[in-house]
This record gives structure tokens, sequence and C-alpha cells, in this order.
């Protein structure tokens, strides 16, 4: 189980202005990704799976 806080949102689009967009891609590709957690507990929204992620990558990106 991985709880993500605002790192990740199920359903929804991070909040970019407050923080880096490369730092983020970063993060998630290269220690969230690999953490291959099977439950995320996101920032905001509902409880998800680790579909999210790659989500969350392709706004970003």
């Amino acid at each position: 189980m991985l709880i993500s806080g605002d790192l990740l949102f199920n359903g929804g689009t991070p909040f970019g202005v407050m923080g880096s967009v490369r730092w983020a891609l970063s993060v998630l590709k290269e220690r969230i990704k690999p953490f291959d957690a099977r439950t995320i507990i996101p920032g905001h929204s509902e409880v998800c799976g680790p579909e999210v992620v790659d989500e969350v990558l392709g706004y970003l990106r």
C-alpha cells in the first residue's frame, strides 16, 4: 500500500503550480512506479490501484 499525498490524484489533475512538473515526473517514474503498490491512497478522491500512476504520468507529459 502507498499513501501518495498530493503527488497522485484519482480522477483529477495534480496542482502543479506549487511544484515542479519535471520533479513530479521524475519521482513518479523513478520512485513510485517501481514501488509497485497494488493499493494507492491518493491525495484526493477514492483509493485506487497502480493504474493511477500511468494516468498522472500521461497528464503531466
